[in-house]
Formats: C-alpha cells, sequence, structure tokens
C-alpha cells in the first residue's frame, strides 16, 4: 500500500492511495464464494459452481472486480491506520480508477475527521465549587416535594365551587377552530390538561383557570411561531371549552402519624433530622458531578472547536434513540408521545441539537487532555469500574472477558472519568 497524497483542510483529509494489482490476485480465492453465490450455470445450484467452471462461462473479470475492491478496503483500512486519522463518516466522492493488471490499483475518497483540538489553559483554572450545604428551607423544601409525591388527585363533587387553579386535571370537551376551519386534533369530546403543564401552552391553562365544575368559555390564543405543535405556530386558535371534571392534587398533613406510615421514622422531628441528613448526603454526591460539569463547561468555552456537522447528526441520533427508549419502557410508541405533546420526531430531535453540540465537543476536550495527561484505564481501574456498575452477569473483568464483551466501551468511560476527576483536582476552586 502506497499513499499517494494524503491533504487535509478543516476536517476534510483527501486520500488517495495504490495498492499493489497483486494483493486483488491473491484475494481471488477468497471472493470467489460471493461471486459464486449469485452464478447461474447449467448442472450447479448457486453457489456449487467450480471456480474452473465460472471462468470458463464468465471469465475472471467478475471475481477480479470483487478481489480489487476487497484489496481497496484493506488498503484504505491501512492508510487511516498509517495516517492516524479519526474518521467519522464513510468516505465520499470515493473514486476508484479501472483495473488493470499491468498497474498498480488506484483510488481516492474525501475523508470527514474529527477536528484536532488545540487545547489552551486547562490547569489551575479558577471557577466556583458546588455549594452543598444544607439550609432549615432546604430540609423543609425537600420534605414538602415528598408530601407531594405522596399526594393524589382527588376529584371535584358536584356542587362543589372549587375554582380551577395551578396543577389541578381537568378534562372538558372542546371545539378548536384555526383560519376559519375546524382543527380536528384538538376538537375532541373529551381532552384535558394539568393546569402550567398542558399540551395547549401557557395562555390556554391561564383561560381555564377561575372555571369551576360544569363551566363554559369561548376564547382565542395566539401562539407564537416557537410552539411546539408546527400547526399552530403563528397562528390564532378559538376555543369552545366545557368543563366535564376536575381533580385537585391533595396532599397529606406533615404528622408523626403520616411520618411514621411512610419511614423508620416515630416523629416530625426525627423525620426532620434524617432528611437533613440524606440531603446533605446527596449534594455531596452530586457536587462530584457538578464540579465535573462546570470545569468542563469552562474550557469548551473558551475553545473555538469546528466540529463536522456528521457528528452532531449522530449524536442526535443516539440521543433520540435513548428518549425513544425511555418512552416506550413508560408504555408509548412515539407516535402516541407525539400525539399527546403536539410534536414531531423531527422537533423532538431539534431540541436535542445544543446538547449534542456541546457532548460531542467534551468528548473530543476530554480525550484531547487524556492523550496531553497520558491518562490511560489499566485492567484494575476496569474491574473497579465493572464491579461499580453491579452487574450480577458480569460482576468483573474476567467474565467480561469470557462473554467477550468489548471492553473498550468500559476502557473509554473510565478514561473519561479519571480525566475529568484530573481536570477537577487542577482546578483552583472559589
Amino acid at each position: 500500500m502506497k499513499i499517494v497524497k494524503s491533504d487535509r483542510e478543516g476536517n476534510t483529509v483527501f486520500l488517495s492511495v495504490e495498492e499493489d494489482i497483486q494483493a486483488a490476485v491473491d484475494l481471488m480465492d477468497v471472493v470467489y464464494p460471493r461471486v459464486a453465490k449469485t452464478a447461474k450455470v447449467n448442472g450447479f445450484r448457486k453457489g456449487k459452481v467450480p471456480r474452473t467452471v465460472f471462468e470458463r462461462n464468465y471469465g475472471q473479470d467478475p471475481i477480479m472486480k470483487e478481489a480489487v475492491i476487497e484489496a481497496i478496503e484493506a488498503a484504505y483500512q491501512s492508510a487511516i491506520k498509517a495516517l492516524d486519522l479519526k474518521v467519522v463518516d464513510s468516505p465520499n466522492n470515493v473514486n476508484i480508477e479501472p483495473y488493470d493488471l499491468e498497474k498498480p490499483i488506484q483510488f481516492s475518497c474525501e475523508l470527514t475527521v474529527q477536528p484536532t483540538i488545540k487545547l489552551g489553559k486547562y490547569k489551575g483554572l479558577k471557577l466556583e465549587k458546588a455549594d452543598v450545604s444544607v439550609s432549615d428551607s432546604d430540609v423543609e423544601a425537600y420534605i414538602a416535594d415528598e408530601r407531594k409525591r405522596q399526594g393524589k388527585f382527588e376529584p371535584v363533587a358536584a356542587g362543589d365551587t372549587h375554582e380551577i387553579g395551578s396543577g389541578d386535571m381537568v378534562r372538558f370537551s372542546m371545539v378548536a377552530t384555526c383560519d376559519g376551519t375546524a382543527y380536528d386534533l384538538w376538537t375532541r369530546e373529551t381532552s384535558g390538561t394539568i393546569i402550567g403543564k398542558g399540551p395547549y401552552g401557557p395562555e390556554f391553562d391561564a383561560e381555564l383557570e377561575g372555571l369551576t365544575l360544569d363551566a363554559e368559555k369561548t376564547f382565542s390564543v395566539a401562539y407564537s411561531d416557537e410552539f411546539n405543535n408546527p400547526d399552530v405556530q403563528g397562528k390564532t386558535v378559538e376555543f369552545q371549552v366545557k368543563i366535564a371534571q376536575i381533580q385537585s392534587w391533595a396532599e397529606p398533613e406533615l404528622t408523626d402519624e403520616w411520618v411514621a406510615s411512610i419511614s423508620e421514622h416515630k416523629s416530625v422531628d426525627l423525620y426532620y433530622a434524617a432528611m437533613r441528613e440524606k440531603l446533605q448526603k446527596e449534594r455531596e454526591d452530586a457536587a462530584v458531578s457538578t464540579d465535573r460539569a462546570t470545569v468542563i463547561t469552562a474550557i469548551v468555552e473558551s475553545l473555538t472547536i469546528d466540529v463536522p456537522p456528521v457528528m452532531v447528526e449522530k449524536e442526535i441520533d443516539q440521543q433520540f434513540r435513548q428518549f425513544s427508549s425511555m418512552v416506550q419502557r413508560q408504555g408509548l410508541s412515539m407516535d402516541q408521545y407525539c400525539q399527546f405533546q403536539q410534536t414531531t420526531e423531527a422537533h423532538i430531535k431539534e431540541n436535542f441539537r445544543p446538547d449534542a453540540e456541546q457532548s460531542v465537543k467534551e468528548r473530543l476536550v476530554i480525550k484531547a487532555v487524556a492523550d496531553a495527561e497520558t491518562i490511560v484505564a489499566d485492567d484494575a481501574d476496569l474491574d473497579a469500574y465493572i464491579q461499580s456498575l453491579n452487574v450480577p452477569q458480569f460482576p468483573d473483568l474476567a467474565t467480561c472477558r469470557q462473554h467477550n464483551i468489548d471492553e473498550e466501551l468500559f476502557r473509554g468511560d473510565v478514561i473519561s472519568r479519571k480525566t475529568l476527576d484530573f481536570l477537577v483536582s487542577e482546578t483552583k476552586w472559589k
């Protein structure tokens, strides 16, 4: 294999490679079974035609063409390894010269590669450390959140004058009109919202506040160009609503009896002390991630990183797959979720873009720091990491290796964590 050209412009490498034609000749026996799968020769089944018979009927050219492709792939892999190219997408503008038994195989392509990171200052940064202190009001808010979690929706009885307010779950019949035409998606006999969190927007929910059971109201809402339902972006929708049901959120009172029913503590005072201790531990644990995020964000923001769009798109796809799996675990298809949230898959993906761009930049910087500081993960690091995952089927590195699990995935995670911890330790925290 000979690298004829490897010019780089930004994140694009223009690669030209030559390979000895003999490399393809040597591969003819290897590729022939693939070629023979589609060969039709009387008296032989597909895939069972002897090579000599095949060549009498078709010649060597079909085999040689396949062998040339195989030789090019091998030469390509050798070239990117020799040049240490971090290729992030399939080759573009691939050109393969017709093969000639008297000449080397010649091919060229354009490759999108990871950007080169020129690190600035990443040690001795002056940053603000995460606050782990716990105040009385923090504990009270923590307990209030627990009371909310222990609460439940209770229906408002007929004749009750309860007025709809924030957090209420409301059921209603609705006619929606947009541009003088009924908007079928929102025109329903039974629909609903949780005031302050509903799919129709805060202006819609505000119109329902103060209404009582069986009340009727006609109103309109002007939606912004950024509203999550593209059908009504920049449009005004008229609504006719009749309230069919109201459920308000009821929380348990903070008493010794309630505390004893949900915990091992016998009084409010003991529960309060335990919650303070728990909250303190949670904040200290969370501070580890917060400090890591603070330092890597500061470093990324100090740099100019030209990320290839394909890297961002792949990260968006990965985040969307994870999000889809989460939705499916909740018993919904993505179509059902999009209908409920009045959105589209494309809109969800676009919302992932800022985080995806940041995630790609952070990984690139972490890798650059790890390389600069020669941060590695040995077997002991991997073993400790795998044990921390607490997966019974794979308790340690040896077991993972027995099952041929790709330990490089673990290695990358360990190196990333070690690098972030290194950066945290080198920061001058205020």
